[in-house]
Formats: C-alpha cells, sequence, structure tokens
C-alpha cells in the first residue's frame, strides 16, 4: 500500500487548497493506521506528518501517548522525532506526561551525551510541577557530568525547575554556583543566566556571588555573558553601595572600548542605577546615548531617548545640556521617537523655557494628524505645566490662555484633563480669577465647541470648568443677564448630563449673587459690593423672566440630577417672586446667605482617611423601619384604583388561578390605556394624538443670529500661535491655596499596589538548610508489614506452589486422552483447582502471621543507598578545612543510649595532587569507642571518602568539644594540623509528639523546676519562622491556636518546652524555651538567636 511521507503531506496540502477539509480527513485516517503500526519507522513519520498538522493549527492531543512511544525508541534518529513532537505539542496539564517521567529519567542519565541532551531540551519545554519535583535530583547530579554540553544544558533546565518546583532552589544552588569556576565558558555562561534570573526575583540572595561575578566581569571577553553580568550587577548595586566604588573602572572600560552596542547600553544602564553619584561616569553615558540619538537607525534612536529619560530622573541637568537634540527628535517621522522625547521634556523645562518649550509643542498639535499624537501633547503640557503645584509658571493667565486654545483642538480625548486644570487653577489661585471668568464666560457661548462632536472627556467637558467657575466666582462677572442666557441656551440640552447640572447649579448661585448685591450681603471678601449694586433690581427681574421662559429646558430632562438641581432653582426663583409680591425682604437675604461658605481645595484622598466616629453604626436604621403589615389607604386620596379589592388579597393567599389571573391582566391592561403617565404602544384615548399626526408638524431649524446669540470667540483660530496669550516678564509672587485637611497627620501616601506573589522572591538565603529541605530522591516501595521468611516457611511455600501445577499437568493428560467430550470432568478439576488455590491462599496468610517479627522486612523493600545518597551536605558542618583537604561531620543521637553518638564523616580532597594518607586522631571528651585513629587510605580529587564512627560523649549541657589533631600526606611532605569543632545542644534533642493536655500537664508538674530565656524576634512570617524553630531545635508541634506549643525530649529524658506568642499590634514574636538545665536552655536560645537574627 502507497504510504504518504511528511513531503507528500505538504505538497498535497498546497494543491487542494480549496479542498482542504477533506484531504486533512483523508489524511487523518491514514496516519492513525499508521500510528498503530508495529513498526517503529511508520510511527516516526506518522508523528512527523501530524506535528506537522499541529502547525496548522490541527487538534492532535490524542496521539500523545503514540509520541512516548517513539520517545522510547532505542535509535537516536527515531527518539529524536518523539522528543521533538513531545516539545512541540505538550502543554503543562498533558495527562500522559506522568508516563514518561522515568523515560526522561532514563534518558538523562544515559552514557550517550545525544540522548541527554534532547531529553533535556524537551524537559525545558514541557516541565511542570511533577515533573520538576521528580528530576530535580537527577539534573543537578547532571552538573558533574563529564561533558560540558551536559553540564551547561543542566544549568539552564535548572531554571525552569525552580519555576515550576521552588524548593529545589535552596538546596541545589551550592551545586549551582560552583558552575560559575568551571573550566568550559559555556557552561560559565549558561549558569550566569540563571543567576541573573534567579536576581530579578530576589537580589539580596545573590549578593556573596560578587568576588565570583567581579572576576569574571574584569577576565571574560564573550559579549553575551558580561551583558548579564552587567545586568545581575544592576541589580546587586542597590543594595550594597560598596560595590560602586569598585565597579567605575571596569564599566568605564567597557564603556569607552566596546563597539557592542548592546553591551554599550546594558552598561549605561548599570551606571544609572548604581553609579549616580560619580558624576564623571554619567556624563561619559550622556555623550555615549548622544551618538545613540545621532544613529540613523531608529532602534539605536529609541534606546538612546529611552536611557536619558532615567538618567533624567537622576541627573536633570546633566540632561538639560542637550535640549536641541530633544527638540530636534519632535520633528521625527517615527512617533514612537516623537514620544520618547516629549518624555524628556518634561524634566528640561524651567521657568525661562517654559513658553519657548510650551510654544513648539503646541506647534506640533497644530501640525499633528494622529489623534493619539495629539493625545499624548495635550496630556505632556499639562503634565510639564503642572508640575509640583505650577513651580515654573510665573503667569497663570498665559496657562489659562493655553488651556483654552488647547480645548479648541478637535478630536482630542483629554478634555476632562483640561477641565481639571481650569478648575484647579482658578481654585488655587485668587489673582486670575478675574481673567479665568471672563474668559469662560466666552467659553460658554463660543459656537466651535458647542458645535463639535459631543461625547465624554471630549473638548465639551471644557464646558464643565466654565459653567462651574463663572458661577462659584460671580463677583466678577460684568454682565449678569448675559451670563444668564449663555447658561440657558438651547444647545446645551445635547451635552453630557454632568455638565448640564453643573449649568443649573451656576444660574442659581448667579442668581444669589445678584439677590446679595440687591439686599447688601458679602458673600467674599473679594467681591466689591459698591461697582455693582446699581440697577441690581432691574438685572434681578430680567434673570428672573429668563429663568421662567427658558427653565423648562432642564426641569422636563431626562436625567435626573438634572431635572432636580432644575426644579429646585424654579422653586426658589417662585418662592422669591412671591415673596416680593408680599413685600418680606428677607426672603432675599436669605437666598443670598445659601453660598456664603467658599468652597476651598480638598486632598482627593484625604475621605478615605478620616475615621468613622465613635458610635456611628453605618448599618443601622437612623429612624425605626415601617411596620410591614401595614398598608397606605389610597380610596381616600382619590386613588382608589391602586387600592386592592377583597378578590386579589384572596388570590394572593391561594394557589395560582389562570382566569384569575386572565381577569388581573385586562384590569391591568384597562388601567394602563387610561394613565396618561404611561408611556405605552397605543392609547385607547381618541383625543390624544398619533404618531403619524406628530409627524405632520412642520419643523423650523434656528440660527445663532435669529435667536439672539452673538458669538465672542467667532471662528476657531487659524493657529495657536495667533491666539495665544504671551506670558508677561514680571510679575510679583503668586499665591496658589494649598488643599484643605483635618486637624491631625493627613500625609498622603499612595497605597501599595498589590503585586503578584511569587515563590521564588520569598526564598532567602541567609537562614541554614533545615532537615526537611532536601532534593526528593525516587525510593522503592516499603512493604512494612512483610517479613523474611524462614526456611521451614519457604518449603511449605514451595510445595504449597507447587502443586496446583502438578494439577495442571494431570489436567492437560486427561484433556488430550479424553478429547472434547470430558466437559464435566474439566469442571470438575477447575472446581478442585480453586479450592486448593483458596487453601493455599489461606496457608500463605498463616504463615505470614507466625513470621511477622521477623528482623528484616520481606517482599519489596528499599535497596541499601552508598553513604553519598544518605549523607546530605547541606547538614552537614565544618570540622577542619585548609587549602588541600575539607572535611565536614553530621551528629546524630539514639534515645536508647545517650552517652554514643554516630558521627559522619566526610573527607574531600579540594587540592590538585592526590591524598595518598589522611588519619583523624580524636581527643578531649568525645572520643570514638573501637579506634582513637580514624584513618582513610587515600583521597582522590574526583570523589570523597565517607565513614560513619561511633563516639562517647558525656554532657551535652555544654556543647561537646570535638578537638583532635588531623594528619595527611600530599606527595611527599606530611603535614599535622590541630582541629576544633563543637557539635550544638540542639542535637540532643529528639521530638516527642504528645497531646496538647499532656504537654500542659507537664509543664504545670516542673513548673518550679524549669529554667527558662526568652527573646522577641521580628519575622516577616509567622508560620514558617515558627516551623524553622522546630526543624532547628528538633521539637515537635503540639497547637498553633493563638500562642503556638512546641515539645521535645533529650536523650536523657529531660523536657524541652517551647511558647511562641505572636503580637500583632508591632509584628513580633516572643519566643520563651524552658528546660531543666539552665546552662543547656542559654545554649538552645542562642542556637535560636543565631539561625532567626532579630531585626
Amino acid at each position: 500500500m502507497f504510504e504518504r511521507s511528511l513531503e507528500d503531506l505538504v505538497r498535497g496540502l498546497r494543491n487542494n487548497k480549496k479542498n482542504e477539509s477533506a484531504f486533512i480527513a483523508q489524511v487523518m485516517t491514514e496516519i492513525k493506521e499508521e500510528i498503530r503500526s508495529k513498526e517503529m519507522a511508520k510511527k516516526v513519520v506518522a508523528v512527523q506528518k501530524l506535528v506537522y498538522l499541529q502547525m496548522h493549527s490541527y487538534d492532535i492531543t490524542w496521539a500523545a501517548f503514540h509520541m512516548i512511544e517513539v520517545m522510547s525508541s532505542p535509535k537516536f534518529t527515531e527518539k529524536r522525532v518523539g522528543y521533538w513532537a513531545a516539545a512541540q505539542c505538550f502543554k503543562e496539564d498533558t495527562d500522559v506526561i506522568m508516563l514518561a517521567t522515568n523515560l526522561i529519567r532514563k534518558d538523562i542519565t544515559s552514557s550517550n551525551v545525544w540522548d541527554s541532551g534532547i531529553a533535556l531540551n524537551c524537559l525545558s519545554t514541557i516541565c511542570n510541577t511533577d515533573l520538576a519535583r521528580d528530576l530535580a535530583a537527577d539534573v543537578v547530579a547532571l552538573l558533574n557530568h563529564s561533558k560540558p554540553y551536559i553540564r551547561k544544558k543542566a544549568c539552564l533546565v535548572l531554571y525552569k525547575i525552580f519555576l515550576k518546583f521552588p524548593d529545589a532552589l535552596r538546596p541545589s544552588f551550592p551545586r549551582l554556583k560552583d558552575k560559575l569556576e568551571d573550566s568550559d565558558p559555556a557552561v560559565i555562561s549558561g549558569a550566569v543566566n540563571v543567576i541573573c534570573e534567579l536576581a530579578r526575583k530576589n537580589p539580596k540572595n545573590y549578593l556573596s556571588l560578587a568576588p565570583q561575578l567581579y572576576g569574571l566581569l574584569t577576565n571574560s571577553t564573550n559579549n553575551w555573558m558580561l551583558i548579564k553580568i552587567v545586568k545581575l550587577f544592576g541589580a546587586l548595586l542597590p543594595l550594597e553601595p560598596r560595590l560602586a566604588k569598585k565597579l567605575v573602572t571596569p564599566l568605564s572600560n567597557i564603556i569607552n572600548s566596546t563597539s557592542a552596542k548592546s553591551l554599550l547600553y546594558e552598561c549605561i544602564q548599570t551606571c544609572t542605577i548604581g553609579l549616580s553619584d560619580h558624576l564623571p561616569t554619567i556624563k561619559l553615558c550622556i555623550v555615549k546615548l548622544r551618538s545613540f540619538v545621532e544613529d540613523p537607525d531608529q532602534n539605536l534612536k529609541y534606546l538612546g531617548l529611552l536611557a536619558l529619560n532615567n538618567i533624567m530622573k537622576v541627573h536633570p541637568k546633566a540632561v538639560s545640556e542637550h535640549r536641541d537634540l530633544v527638540l530636534a527628535c519632535l520633528e521625527d517621522a517615527d512617533i514612537t521617537i516623537r514620544l520618547r522625547a516629549l518624555d524628556l521634556l518634561e524634566g528640561m523645562v524651567n521657568k525661562r523655557n517654559l513658553p519657548e518649550v510650551i510654544g513648539k509643542l503646541l506647534e506640533q498639535i497644530e501640525k499633528a494628524e494622529v489623534r493619539a499624537y495629539k493625545d499624548a501633547m495635550v496630556e505632556k503640557i499639562i503634565s510639564i505645566c503642572s508640575k509640583n503645584s505650577y513651580q515654573h509658571i510665573t503667569d497663570f493667565e498665559w496657562y489659562i490662555s493655553v488651556l483654552i486654545q488647547l480645548s479648541h483642538t478637535p478630536g482630542i480625548q483629554f478634555g476632562s484633563s483640561i477641565s481639571n486644570q481650569i478648575l484647579d487653577v482658578a481654585v488655587r489661585v485668587k489673582v486670575v480669577r478675574p481673567y479665568a471668568v471672563q474668559s469662560m464666560q466666552s467659553l460658554l457661548h463660543d459656537s466651535t465647541i458647542l458645535s463639535d462632536e459631543i461625547q465624554v472627556g471630549g473638548n465639551c467637558e471644557v464646558l464643565y470648568a466654565a459653567a462651574y467657575i463663572v458661577g462659584e466666582f460671580a463677583y466678577h462677572i460684568d454682565d449678569y443677564v448675559t451670563a444668564m442666557e449663555s447658561i440657558f441656551l438651547p444647545a446645551i440640552t445635547s451635552l453630557p448630563s454632568h455638565i448640564q447640572a453643573v449649568y443649573c447649579q451656576s444660574a442659581l448661585k448667579i442668581f444669589a449673587h445678584c439677590l446679595a448685591l440687591a439686599y447688601n450681603v458679602q458673600l467674599n471678601e473679594e467681591e466689591p459690593l459698591e461697582d455693582k449694586a446699581s440697577n441690581v433690581l432691574d438685572t434681578i427681574n430680567q434673570i428672573i423672566e429668563i429663568v421662567k421662559a427658558k427653565i423648562s429646558l432642564f426641569t422636563q430632562s431626562p436625567h435626573l440630577e438634572v431635572q432636580e438641581r432644575a426644579c429646585f432653582m424654579q422653586a426658589i426663583v417662585n418662592f422669591y417672586s412671591e415673596a416680593e409680591e408680599e413685600k418680606k425682604k428677607s426672603i432675599g437675604t436669605d437666598i443670598a446667605s445659601m453660598f456664603r461658605e467658599p468652597l476651598n481645595p480638598v486632598a482627593s484622598k484625604i475621605q478615605k482617611k478620616i475615621p468613622l466616629p465613635e458610635g456611628l453604626d453605618l448599618e443601622s436604621w437612623i429612624n425605626e423601619p415601617p411596620p410591614e403589615e401595614e398598608e397606605e389607604d389610597y380610596s381616600s386620596k382619590g386613588f382608589e384604583f391602586l387600592s386592592k379589592s377583597e378578590s386579589e388579597e384572596q388570590a394572593e393567599k391561594v394557589q395560582y388561578n389562570p382566569e384569575e389571573e386572565k381577569k388581573r391582566a385586562e384590569r391591568e391592561r384597562r388601567r394602563k390605556a387610561n394613565d396618561p403617565f404611561y408611556l405605552g404602544g397605543k392609547s385607547s384615548n381618541p383625543n390624544s394624538p398619533s404618531v403619524e399626526a406628530i409627524e405632520d408638524i412642520p419643523m423650523k431649524h434656528l440660527t445663532t443670529e435669529e435667536m439672539g446669540i452673538k458669538p465672542k470667540f467667532g471662528s476657531r483660530p487659524t493657529s495657536f500661535s495667533s491666539g495665544l496669550k504671551k506670558p508677561k516678564k514680571k510679575t510679583a509672587p503668586v499665591q496658589i491655596m494649598k488643599d484643605e485637611t483635618p486637624e491631625g497627620n493627613w500625609e498622603d501616601s499612595d497605597e501599595e499596589e498589590e503585586k503578584e506573589k511569587d515563590a521564588l522572591a520569598d526564598i532567602d538565603f541567609s537562614s541554614p538548610l533545615r532537615p526537611d529541605e532536601q532534593l526528593p530522591v525516587q525510593a522503592h516501595r516499603v512493604v512494612k508489614d512483610a517479613a523474611i521468611p524462614t526456611k521451614k516457611v519457604k518449603k511449605e511455600r514451595k510445595s504449597k506452589e507447587e502443586r496446583p501445577s502438578k494439577s495442571g499437568e494431570k489436567e492437560k493428560k486427561s484433556k488430550t486422552k479424553e478429547g472434547k467430550g470430558s466437559e464435566e470432568k474439566t469442571k470438575k478439576s477447575s472446581r478442585e483447582k480453586k479450592e486448593k488455590t483458596r487453601k493455599t491462599s489461606e496457608g500463605k496468610e498463616k504463615s505470614k502471621k507466625k513470621v511477622a517479627k521477623s528482623e528484616e522486612p520481606q517482599g519489596v523493600t528499599k535497596p541499601a543507598l552508598p553513604l553519598q545518597a544518605v549523607v546530605d551536605e547541606s547538614k552537614m558542618m565544618d570540622l577542619f578545612k585548609d587549602e588541600n583537604v575539607s572535611i565536614i561531620f553530621e551528629p546524630r543521637v539514639n534515645s536508647k543510649e545517650p552517652k554514643k553518638i554516630l558521627i559522619f564523616l566526610r573527607v574531600k580532597n579540594i587540592g590538585s595532587e592526590e591524598i595518598s594518607e589522611l588519619e583523624i586522631k580524636p581527643s578531649g571528651e568525645v572520643t570514638p569507642i573501637n579506634e582513637p585513629t580514624i584513618k582513610f587510605s587515600g583521597v582522590s580529587t574526583s570523589s570523597p571518602a565517607d565513614k560513619k564512627i561511633l563516639f562517647n560523649c558525656g554532657s551535652f549541657y555544654n556543647p561537646p568539644q570535638c578537638t583532635g589533631t588531623v594528619v595527611y600526606k600530599v606527595g611527599e611532605v606530611e603535614k599535622q594540623i590541630e582541629y576544633s569543632a563543637v557539635i550544638p545542644c540542639s542535637t540532643f534533642i529528639i521530638a516527642t509528639k504528645v497531646s496538647k493536655e499532656e504537654y500542659l500537664s507537664l509543664m504545670t508538674e516542673g513548673s518550679n523546676d524549669l529554667k527558662g530565656a526568652s527573646n522577641v524576634f521580628r519575622p516577616k512570617n509567622v508560620k514558617p519562622f515558627v516551623m524553622g524553630i522546630a526543624m532547628l531545635l528538633h521539637l515537635e508541634l503540639v497547637s498553633f491556636e493563638g500562642a503556638v506549643s512546641l515539645y521535645g525530649k533529650t536523650t536523657q529524658g529531660d523536657h524541652v518546652f517551647v511558647l511562641a506568642k505572636p503580637n500583632p499590634e508591632n509584628g513580633t514574636v516572643s519566643v520563651d524555651i524552658k528546660t531543666h538545665h539552665q546552662t543547656f536552655t542559654d545554649h538552645v536560645s542562642s542556637e535560636v538567636q543565631n539561625a532567626f537574627p532579630q531585626n
């Protein structure tokens, strides 16, 4: 049969573009048949075709298991296809990934380098939490591989493992750190890459690597590795200021000598972060960045502006010298370059050059065609002018004119920002209010703004500020009647509802101010009453006529707030008119006093910081809630149709009745038909006009001239420079009002944004490894209840196992003799066989019970591991170390033998020559039991030598001292050096499980004999801190309710009590340790202090 290859599939797809789905369906059918084949070559071709189809977005998740089959092929060419397919198609949640765990472990530990390489490549792509946990130890072991090719890949794969399984970082980091001194540059580069990425999470952990990294920085010629090292130093410099002096020379040399733009840029970034106090280096960086900006390559120009922006934050004066270069970038054709130049301009502005810079930006807005760039320019102008409470502005009338010009920019989306700026300036700066009121009064009837496209956030938002300022500071208005007419323009009804609401409120303020002039009420200190008191009564009458004639524009508004404010004003005006007819002058005074208090600026976030008064419950009722059963009687108020009839009340009590529902619907329909306020479909009232009749009413469009409106601004200015007010050269100091705050400390602090939690960022290398921090190692399952059978049991088991086989042979013989007609005998023999099998199983269970107490387990057991696999170097302590030998040890105790201690010794050859002989001659209180001298025949540089020795140990209330002499021979030279080490007191504590009640009784019974020590700590997280103490002192957790209780026993049976009391108010934890010996307690307490330094 013809088999389609990958080339045939590609060719067929190109030839069947019009009928691709049918062709793919046919190909899928062929692939499903090929992939089930027993020939591996066919499977490989099928997998190749599936991966190609997956690249065309076809689902092939059903073939994941077959890909693993191809991965298990012994041939490298076939295995490579399987791993490539898995890396391409597998995801973290693919079900069959768990089946590949042992296969990947087998391949990465293979003697074939290429098999290990492709397995590591695939692991880096498909690694999930389970794979990272199960294979972490195997990948760490590859760091000592003889081939640099594998060591490099192992380093890089470790980063993906750390991301998925952060617990592997602490126990495996020492091995990764050693790779910085590897003999192969590629391995060093891989280790630097991993450490650089890890340092982005928590740089503090990697400060200890500074000497090694400095050596690589000064000696390496690999640009890509130097980029990573420079980045890493950029993360370390803020944490260790002393590094800055050390790095000035090497970084300056690289900046001056390198031709690699990428390395040069990273060096400049690092200098900006950590060498900002070294002005010569910063100036050198700026000179190099100027060459970036002047380069014709747009990418380099963008990076140069970006780096200059970073330097601007620390040295604005140094960058301001290159203002001409930045202004030239505003003319660039690339919009991204112009935007980056805008960011730089904000730091270059001062009081002298502000008008020039703003004028340049206004010209750019006039030329700009892209709306996004216009919006960015408007936003930048506002940001520059309002920086640090308008520190660069000397003439606020000029700034108001700039904002007015910006409001005429068509199609902008920052109308709200312009409106807020106008409001802020007018409220804070008193001297600019007369000019602001006159300018805003002109804006209120500006036809250019009213004729623009009305949208929230657009140009129309400026009218919000205009209406508010004209109403709030009405004492600066020259013509009140004209101002009131501009507020009641018919075009206002097309504005957004929040702007219309401000219009209504401003009209009421203007009316109240006129009443204040008429009745001689002083509303504001700045208000000159004498100048405007004449003819004010005629003005009030004209305003009342305007309000009564045009207030219906707002009272009939569909927006609730606009309607409410308009109705309130209408009621106030009618109330005043009625009072005037009755000659009640006090009413005018009361209305004028409504706006006596000025509205000063208040901090935006101050409301959140004001505490609730004592006794205030916002959830409780202000008044008693109305009774639920009482219903209002509508019959006495003329609303008889709203009261419930007896039939309706009974219908609510009984179940659903279709006939009653129809009657109720008919009554509801008649009620709606007769209700004049119900906006339904068709009305049954014959006098109501139909839709056709309304459409026949002729309509006439009125112009602004016919309505008596004369726009003051006229048409839109042709250019910004023509309508822009020039700032005054010399002005008096302007007083800017500050935000009002209640009494007390109300410092404005920005709320910290919640950052996404990262497990790698929480890892701390400063604390020692806990006993539970080990890389998981795969081990065989242990059968607890099994036992090794005795010889007698083995014979019985063997005889019973042979019986069924003999009976089976007899059955086969009988079948050959009797043939097919012996069905009854076959059934009988099968029943006998089942019976014998049952008895055999019963016999096995009895034999298991008899030998259950034997010494060794039976069945599948955990194999004996070599000492290298048992001992964890992270738990071991230093005994002796010089330039040739390093000896570490780990003590272990047994409660049955309290005066003996088992010590694991590991001797490492850290020199260049092999050690032929080595002897350890202990002396003092800790001495070996069997032999006085511990001998090692030879220690090579490739592998350490291990031994476990049983020692005699006296009292442990003081830490036992391990002293003695180390004698070893290197070549022909024999050296003899003394050593001394201390065994911690916590070594002799054994975790003992007790209940909470037993813990309390033990503590109360011996309370008089207990000796205590107390310390106060300030941990970041209480739970890991307490668990760390439990691991350090080998204690068992008793209770975690409020205070944390821990308990343990010494090898001699003494009680150890630890109580940790967290204090949420100040974030501290008080740790109390109690034992029966004060000396022992003090030593244990000092161990806790050393392990967890107090902040």
